[in-house]
């Protein structure tokens, strides 16, 4: 690796619990790193892509993974009303989950192009998802988020110094 690469936050399903729910900023390459880190986990993990994005990096890349027998992607989703039909689904696990402390295994949405009007889609799960094990990385374009899309993550990854 480079000296001018930064260190991929999460690697496995053990850094999520320490990162909680991540927000990358302008950091848009590193949640493809890290769908590539986590898939190597993928008898312990499950993951849903959500690619917002025009070009739909994160979707593809996800794509080519998916030829493996053990499948660990159970979403990859393109649009919001793709996104809501896939949330729609998980919230039968999602709700079993935070009841079930002893349910197995751990959830990750990767999120590629995520904005403000993606907040309301994963308020829920970026406020009771650690519960569940259930944890939400996103990325978005280069700028400061608003104050409430910021407080919605534990830790944030590219915001400016001001």
């Amino acid at each position: 690796m480079s000296q001018n690469e930064p260190t991929l936050p999460v690697t496995s399903p053990d850094d999520l619990p320490k990162t909680g729910h991540l927000l990358l900023i302008g950091q848009t390459h590193m949640i493809s790193q890290i769908l590539l880190a986590l898939w190597k986990h993928r008898r312990t993990i499950e993951i849903g892509v959500f690619d917002f994005t025009s070009d739909h990096h994160l979707a593809t890349t996800s794509e080519e993974l998916d030829d493996d027998t053990i499948t660990c992607i159970e979403y990859q989703v393109t649009s919001v009303e793709e996104a809501k039909g896939a949330l729609e689904q998980l919230q039968l696990a999602f709700d079993y989950r935070k009841k079930t402390t002893s349910a197995s295994g751990t959830w990750v949405l990767l999120i590629e192009g995520f904005g403000k009007t993606h907040i309301d889609l994963f308020k829920d799960y970026l406020k009771d998802g650690k519960q569940a094990r259930i944890y939400v990385i996103a990325s978005m374009p280069q700028g400061v988020p608003s104050g409430s899309l910021r407080d919605a993550f534990d830790t944030v990854i590219g915001e400016s110094e001001n």
